[in-house]
């Protein structure tokens, strides 16, 4: 039997043991992850690039905060919104939502990452499929058509996929001036299904809706590529168009429509992201002021001076994507517009103006030094244009910006210095984040949160009270090896 002082080391030998035990499990228990499941969802697992794909995050856990979530893909998806890339400061529990695009066919393994103080949760890797517009065949009834003005025609657009698989694809019909859509299909869509070995069929009915002389080219872009179908329209035959059907639609203020009581004027019509501007001419030497609703573009106003005269000139501005081939512009984009033009040429032009607006939550929302925003134009490069702010209301800042010819351009601008810190941050992430992409490429597998942090304390501590059961076992039932007995004297 163990005397009185042996029991008592014994004791002091097992209270030491359990406090040890308490330590050491204290702090697992301490950072034990609260953020539990990361799950997304796609609205398409296949579409042509230039579509945009909407990811929807759902993520569950107790009352805590995630730091960061964000897209990891390989190879690299573009993500459109957030315009960060990525989601800060929010609680578990939240769902999130991305868009992304891509730009070259492919499948792209992809997977949702949100991070806390305790940790990385990652959802299950899933696979997301570009395909090329290529791959798909569009026909138009007819390929060509003869309409006077006032009148109308029936229009068919087949979208075939001869594919396995559904494809989801973003379209737009693009209406030249004098031509309208009466009924039938929308002219764009951001995201429909073609469903598998079958073709979509789209019905407009299109009319003639302000008189014009010779031909003109409907449009059809599908996915990221433009112009992959088109149909030719013939208008009045020459010198039928009478003066009040040419002057039907607001005139601008402009002086190079013609002094003297000129009766034709400037005219201006209006489609989802897209403004036309008419001008019948600008003499040599003059300036044509064009005020625009700036709801569909931002652009307000436009002003272009030609060096000589200018006959039948159309302006298209419109809200584009980046085209395939064209690098991102510098700064921060709020978006990209394309300025095309007829009848007049970058050499014929002395000088112009472009007047456009931002929206305040954009500015704010991006940390953006309104000061600092400027217009971009691309012609081999992006160049800066020398840009002004005007005026701000409570929902708009205003600006003015030089225009040396027409072309892609780009409104973007600089970061205020917490925005600039912000930013680095975020790349500093990014970086890690592809560095771990990386050597998930190298070892095949996808990055793993690891073993639940709660999950692992219990299994260490069940290992040491196996551990603490073995030395009891041999110390003090046994009673060899190692005594607590003193030796008497």
């Amino acid at each position: 039997m163990m005397d009185k002082g042996t029991d008592g080391k014994n004791m002091v030998f097992a209270a030491v043991f359990a406090l040890m035990v308490m330590a050491f499990a204290a702090p697992v228990f301490a950072q034990s992850q609260c953020l539990q499941t990361v799950d997304t969802s796609t609205s398409a697992s296949r579409a042509t690039t230039g579509t945009s794909v909407t990811v929807t995050v759902t993520t569950t856990g107790t009352s805590c905060t995630v730091s960061t979530l964000v897209m990891v893909s390989s190879p690299s998806l573009t993500v459109n919104d957030p315009a960060s890339g990525q989601y800060s400061g929010f609680s578990a529990g939240t769902t999130k939502t991305f868009t992304i695009t891509a730009g070259t066919a492919g499948a792209y393994n992809y997977y949702a990452q949100g991070t806390t103080s305790s940790g990385s949760v990652s959802s299950t890797a899933a696979v997301l499929d570009f395909v090329s517009p290529s791959d798909m065949t569009v026909s138009t009834s007819p390929s060509s058509a003869s309409v006077t003005n006032g009148n109308s025609f029936d229009l068919s657009i087949g979208i075939q996929n001869a594919q396995s698989s559904d494809v989801t694809t973003s379209y737009t019909l693009n209406l030249p001036s004098g031509l309208t859509r009466q009924s039938g299909d929308p002219t764009s869509s951001s995201g429909t299904t073609v469903s598998a070995s079958s073709t979509k069929t789209l019905s407009l009915n299109i009319k003639h809706s302000t008189c014009f002389e010779g031909i003109k080219l409907i449009t059809f872009d599908l996915g990221g590529s433009t112009g992959v179908a088109s149909v030719s329209v013939t208008g009045n035959a020459s010198g039928t168009c009478s003066t009040a059907n040419a002057s039907s639609s607001s005139s601008s203020s402009g002086s190079g429509s013609g002094g003297g009581g000129a009766a034709i004027k400037t005219t201006k019509a209006y489609s989802t992201g897209k403004a036309t501007v008419s001008i019948p001419v600008i003499q040599g030497g003059a300036t044509e002021i064009v005020d625009l609703d700036a709801g569909e573009t931002t652009v307000r106003k436009i002003e272009i001076t030609v060096k000589g005269i200018a006959r039948s000139i159309t302006v298209i501005i419109e809200r584009s994507k980046l085209p395939l081939g064209v690098p991102v512009a510098p700064g921060t984009i709020s978006h990209y517009i394309s300025i095309t033009k007829t009848n007049v040429s970058d050499e014929n032009i002395a000088s112009g103006k472009l007047e456009f607006r931002l929206e305040k939550s954009w500015i704010t929302g991006n940390k953006i030094d309104d000061s600092k925003v400027s217009l971009y134009r691309y012609t081999n490069a992006w160049a800066k244009m020398d840009t002004t702010k005007l005026s701000s209301d409570d929902t708009y800042v205003y600006y003015s910006a030089a225009l040396p010819g027409l072309s892609l351009f780009a409104i973007g601008g600089e970061k205020t210095p917490e925005g600039q810190a912000e930013q680095a941050q975020q790349e500093q992430q990014q970086q890690n984040q592809s560095q771990q992409e990386q050597q998930t490429n190298q070892t095949g597998q996808q990055p793993s949160a690891g073993m639940d942090v709660a999950t692992l304390a219990v299994i260490i501590i069940v290992a040491l009270a196996v551990v603490a059961g073995a030395v009891y076992f041999m110390v003090i039932k046994k009673g060899k090896g190692y005594s607590f007995k003193s030796k008497s004297k």
